[in-house]
């Protein structure tokens, strides 16, 4: 059996209901994990806790998500793309962008040539502008127009901790489609991406240069199709059915 781990545990607080289930999480997990005779998981720190409850010869390994909304073979230069940048996701996770975003922050995506932002997924969580940059609010999109704005657009902004990217179907859907991702999150390490190659954390900048940007544009996309593309993730996952089973 092989066991995909997409979360393991839930945390929280005393006051909330994952505090108190975690324990059982935890223990439902470990015990999937001993049935299983190879595992796929997409964080790092989650393969290293999943490492512990298997015995050494099964593979544990590293899955990051590929994006599910489209996956262009060519994508535009940093210069044929359009001054705008992405917002992407749910209701809630945008209103805490937009409550984390600041003049700073603003003056930073000028500097890169980003004159508006379009959100995109759950309505009613943008503001008409924010310092005087205009939000575009563009509701629910087909994959299809998703992928298309993504193509055009010079960066992605999402707030999230950065050690838990690999697991961001927003963050995976920017870095195909080679949108530079601005990252509020945590000081966190990291271990299969980095700050300033595949993503930009704007709480440790002062400024962003066009260089970095054209970077991380291009070696976040670089990393996607080497790493988390379905093409990868077939090839990733027929091996470990042939490594479980070697008469397939």
């Amino acid at each position: 059996m092989i066991t995909m781990f997409h979360e393991l545990y839930a945390t929280g607080p005393p006051w909330t209901s994952a505090f108190w289930l975690s324990p059982v999480q935890r223990y439902i997990a470990a015990q999937l994990a001993r049935l299983s005779s190879a595992i796929v998981t997409n964080r790092a720190k989650s393969a290293a806790w999943l490492r512990r409850y298997v015995p050494a010869e099964t593979p544990v390994r590293i899955q990051p998500v590929f994006s599910n909304v489209g996956e262009p073979e060519h994508v535009p230069s940093w210069d044929e793309r359009e001054p705008y940048a992405v917002v992407f996701g749910g209701k809630r996770m945008k209103t805490r962008l937009y409550d984390a975003l600041q003049p700073a922050h603003i003056s930073m995506m000028r500097d890169l040539g980003i004159r508006r932002v379009v959100d995109i997924g759950s309505p009613g969580a943008a503001p008409e502008a924010i310092s005087y940059m205009p939000v575009e609010e563009r509701g629910i999109q087909s994959a299809e127009s998703i992928s298309a704005l993504l193509s055009d657009a010079r960066a992605g902004l999402l707030h999230y901790p950065v050690d838990y990217l690999t697991k961001s179907g927003i963050w995976s859907g920017y870095v195909a489609h080679g949108a530079v991702p601005l990252i509020f999150s945590p000081p966190r390490a990291t271990e299969t991406i980095h700050d300033g190659r595949h993503f930009i954390r704007l709480q440790s900048r002062t400024q962003i240069s066009t260089d970095e940007a054209v970077t991380v544009h291009q070696e976040g996309y670089a990393w996607y199709q080497t790493n988390a593309c379905t093409v990868e993730v077939a090839r990733s996952m027929f091996d470990l059915m042939h490594i479980s089973n070697p008469t397939l």
